[in-house]
């Protein structure tokens, strides 16, 4: 991902979509690595979080990733929390700016607990 990157407060009021999730997600602004399954770590590329719950994650991206692609997603908000998740790509939405929101499902659900941790 480029080094300038636009803050997600000027982006979130910009995309619109209609509401269709089973859980509430919370934004946040974490940056995150993430690489398809079958990957090493040094194929990973970074993302920044636009918004999680407990069931899922949309990434902000500097380009398309396909729907039903599994990816390996690790966040780290600071060093004593760090989790890596699998999840699967649901959609994957065209930014006006050029960038992408991939929304993915996680494989694992999350709980309350851990999802409060990352926030």
């Amino acid at each position: 991902m480029p080094d300038s990157t636009i803050p997600l407060s000027h982006l979130k009021k910009s995309l619109v979509t209609e509401e269709r999730r089973a859980r509430v997600r919370y934004p946040v602004d974490l940056d995150t690595s993430f690489r398809s399954l079958g990957q090493s770590k040094d194929e990973g590329s970074m993302a920044r979080v636009w918004d999680i719950s407990t069931l899922g994650i949309s990434l902000l991206l500097d380009r398309r990733i396909e729907p039903g692609t599994t990816l390996v997603v690790e966040l780290t908000k600071r060093p004593a929390i760090s989790r890596v998740l699998l999840s699967r790509v649901k959609h994957a939405t065209e930014h006006q700016n050029g960038s992408w929101v991939i929304g993915c499902e996680f494989i694992g659900a999350l709980t309350d607990s851990e999802l409060q941790a990352l926030l």
